[in-house]
């Protein structure tokens, strides 16, 4: 048992147990994990939804399972789940086609295209304009402050011009109370105007935007692809297919160099989503970015006769990429990735980039259809060595983004006691928290044994510490014991009760505990243990006096913390305050000058 308990992580343990505890399928699991510890073993070294260990259970049981064993694996084994049950075209990035949602407007049905981060719809709305030869009919406004009246001159002149115009108001979040302006303006409209004025609106999601014009609207949502091969994909609608068609002599090479660069565009966007693993500071590389150098890299290809890498290199490095970076190390970091697609190499049959056999150019490219077939042919699931990055980072990224999915599936369930759910089964977490929330600590025995003195510093950072936890405890107790009252009728639901029970059942920390609490991302249950923990740290240390090992991860401000250490240091020795520096140690905790620390974590 134990041996395999050290197997897993506590989250993933405490999970199977509570699989085994709460849902009948899986009654038995931790029993059997354990007689058969060696297949279980080779399972969550490999999870797959396929392992005959998992027979008796359906495909959703079976995603329950591994990726409650395994975290980092829910991304793939959901796609496998959505591939068998719906077919492969809904595990794919849907293409953001504005053609097919145009022929559904007309000039009083508004197009509103909801954005998501790091989207941006308006090369692809200029493509589709220079697709209809309106190029130039094109009129973008950003709203913002005092921009309302610009707008409806604007749109006032788009429709009485004799010319085709499209209008596209950018950032209506920005200017939400004014859309109803904008309503106002679409029922002034003749009915019978020139037919090829249009009015697009770009927006963020915001709960301010008249439900009203919503209805009227053509609604499209656009998204930043996810992963290497959608953003591939996305790339590839803003060149012309004769770029793939062309059978001159050089066009073998222009499709080399074109896959190349759509493939090292691809992964220096896509390699943000590592955080600070990736970037010391975030970069937005647009699709402009790729089309830009695409055409500049075809202007000097046609005019030479042998391809001058010097020149594509600071192309790409200094100028178009290298340009948007500001930190030198990240612009070293990006000219080392771009040297694996600005080489000779890429032009010899079978050049695999990074050294990975997965990530090859085809020779069989005659066409844009041949061209997306070897964008598909790449792995759905990025490899993380093309990233130039190892499995700990992928695993990191993994586990982080199956810890966002969850709880947005999880609000898609009916929680309000209207529908087939009721709060009442937040009744278990709030008995279960309630009975492992501490008292609150005894400020008045702290300030008698430790007072506030001019030698002891630390002592006013633990009576600090013990107000702070003491309220935390308070809001804590009182908000679950009335929502244990509201459950049973006693008092009214009220909206802060009912965030509440939400939260609970999402297993997330109720944002009112949140206001009075230290910054953590935990989830509900880790939370509350990690609480209990720092808090029997502190009670420990009024009862028992000052600790041998300071938790440092335990403090409310554990700045006023380490200032306190520097100033008793300082006053002890006489010496002034800034003189006084950290020095650092790994050690076991002996006795001699200096303090302990524990929980100090190194990235």
């Amino acid at each position: 048992s134990d041996v395999y308990k050290r197997q897993l992580p506590d989250s993933s343990w405490n999970g199977l147990t509570e699989l085994s505890q709460k849902l009948a399928a899986f009654k038995g699991l931790t029993e059997d994990i354990l007689h058969n510890y060696i297949r279980w073993k080779a399972f969550y070294n490999s999870p797959s939804i396929s392992d005959p260990l998992l027979a008796q259970y359906s495909p959703l049981q079976r995603l329950i399972l591994t990726t409650t064993m395994q975290p980092n694996t829910f991304t793939e084994i959901a796609q496998q789940l959505v591939q068998t049950a719906l077919g492969k075209a809904f595990a794919e990035y849907p293409r953001f086609n504005l053609e097919d949602t145009f022929a559904l407007s007309t000039h009083k049905k508004p197009i509103i295209i909801i954005l998501s981060p790091g989207a941006n719809p308006m090369e692809d709305l200029r493509n589709l304009a220079m697709g209809k030869r309106l190029a130039n009919s094109v009129v973008p406004l950003s709203l913002g402050k005092g921009q309302g009246k610009t707008a409806r001159v604007v749109i006032n002149n788009a429709v009485k011009t004799t010319s085709a115009t499209w209008v596209v108001l950018q950032n209506c979040h920005l200017a939400a109370p004014y859309l109803s302006t904008i309503e106002k303006i679409l029922e002034e409209i003749p009915d019978a105007p020139k037919l090829d004025f249009r009015l697009w609106l770009t927006t963020m999601p915001s709960k301010d935007l008249p439900i009203s014009l919503l209805q009227k609207c053509i609604k499209v949502a656009s998204e930043k692809p996810k992963g290497i091969v959608q953003n591939m994909i996305a790339l590839s609608d803003t060149f012309s297919a004769s770029r793939l068609t062309d059978t001159g002599y050089k066009a073998d090479l222009i499709k080399r160099l074109a896959f190349s660069l759509c493939l090292f565009h691809s992964v220096v966007s896509e390699r943000s989503k590592f955080g600070t693993l990736a970037w010391n500071a975030p970069y937005d590389f647009s699709r402009t970015d790729f089309s830009i150098t695409l055409e500049q890299i075809l202007i000097i290809i046609k005019d030479s006769y042998e391809i001058p890498w010097e020149a594509l290199s600071y192309l790409i490095n200094e100028l178009n990429y290298g340009g948007v970076i500001n930190d030198p190390m990240d612009l070293r970091l990006l000219k080392t990735l771009a040297a694996e697609f600005e080489t000779p190499d890429i032009l010899k049959d079978g050049h695999m980039f990074f050294g990975k056999k997965e990530y090859t150019i085809s020779r069989a490219i005659k066409s844009k259809e041949d061209w997306l077939k070897c964008i598909s042919s790449l792995p759905q699931n990025d490899v993380p060595e093309i990233f130039g990055l190892g499995e700990n980072a992928s695993s990191a990224y993994l586990s982080t983004d199956a810890l966002a999915i969850r709880p947005a599936l999880m609000s898609l369930l009916p929680h309000s006691a209207k529908d087939s759910r009721s709060y009442s089964d937040a009744e278990i977490p709030v008995k279960t928290i309630l009975e492992e929330i501490l008292k609150p600590l005894d400020a008045k025995e702290c300030a008698k044994k430790f007072p506030i003195a001019y030698t002891e510093c630390l002592n006013a950072v633990l009576q600090q510490e013990v107000m702070a936890y003491n309220t935390l405890l308070r809001v804590v107790r009182k908000s679950l014991e009335d929502l244990e009252r509201a459950q049973k009728g006693e008092i009214l639901m009220s909206r802060d009760l009912e965030e509440i029970a939400r939260s609970l059942l999402l297993n997330k920390v109720p944002k009112l505990w949140l206001d009075y609490a230290y910054p953590g991302v935990r989830p509900l249950l880790s939370w509350v243990k990690d609480l209990v923990a720092r808090v029997q740290f502190f009670k420990d240390w009024v009862r028992d006096g000052s600790p041998e090992t300071y938790w440092l991860g335990a403090f409310f401000y554990p700045q006023g913390f380490l200032v306190a250490l520097v100033q008793n240091y300082a006053r002890k020795k006489g010496i002034p305050y800034d003189d006084v520096t950290f020095l650092h140690k790994v050690d076991k905790a002996t006795r001699g000058e200096g303090e302990y620390l524990t929980g100090l974590y190194l990235e």
